[in-house]
């Protein structure tokens, strides 16, 4: 049984600060075991292996993605999964996953690291972090995700907001890009399974 929950509350709001980003090599060893109580009660987050986060302080996306700022190296935008969780919440992704330019930041443990330079209207940036926009997120997840990731993520950002026409037309745009051609087909099996529904539908 989860000992009292007094023991957790190093853990309020008012002791612990946005910017205090738990990891394990930060913490005591009472708070270690606070914190497996704490993510056994679902109070904290695991935003990355060895991090947590309460998660009172995941709930927006610019939380979501100050979240993710001490992970982060220099010059990063974070892309695919990790961007669709910063815009849609629901469970983050085991790993960070982020592009640099050429020569630009050091990766960082436990972070997924892709070299390019994104186009600037392509990213936004929320809680001072850079992101991939969600449509174009949503494109890089049909274009290289597994499939099951594609459709679970691209779900989360339609019910955030994204519609769905916009997706299919940005899709059709993207031609000759690599896995413009999977990009295409994923989106049609999703709506095809039902996966996704038109405005209406």
């Amino acid at each position: 049984m989860i000992g009292d929950r007094d023991a957790l509350a190093w853990l309020a709001p008012d002791v612990l600060a946005p910017a205090r980003w738990l990891t394990a090599t930060a913490l005591t060893s009472s708070e270690l075991r606070s914190s497996a109580a704490a993510v056994y009660e679902g109070l904290l987050h695991e935003v990355a292996p060895g991090t947590w986060a309460p998660w009172d302080l995941l709930r927006t996306p610019r939380q979501r993605a100050e979240s993710l700022a001490p992970l982060l190296p220099a010059q990063a935008v974070v892309i695919r999964a990790s961007a669709a969780w910063v815009h849609a919440g629901a469970i983050p992704p085991r790993q960070v996953t982020v592009a640099l330019p050429r020569g630009g930041g050091t990766p960082r443990r436990h972070v997924v690291t892709h070299v390019a330079r994104l186009p600037p209207e392509a990213t936004a940036t929320i809680g001072g972090i850079a992101v991939t926009t969600p449509l174009r997120t949503a494109c890089d997840l049909l274009r290289f995700a597994p499939e099951d990731v594609a459709f679970a993520r691209l779900r989360a950002l339609l019910r955030a907001g994204l519609p769905v026409d916009d997706v299919e037309v940005e899709v059709h745009r993207m031609g000759g890009l690599p896995g413009a051609r999977r990009a295409a087909r994923l989106l049609a099996s999703a709506e095809g399974q039902q996966v996704v529904a038109r405005s209406g539908a």
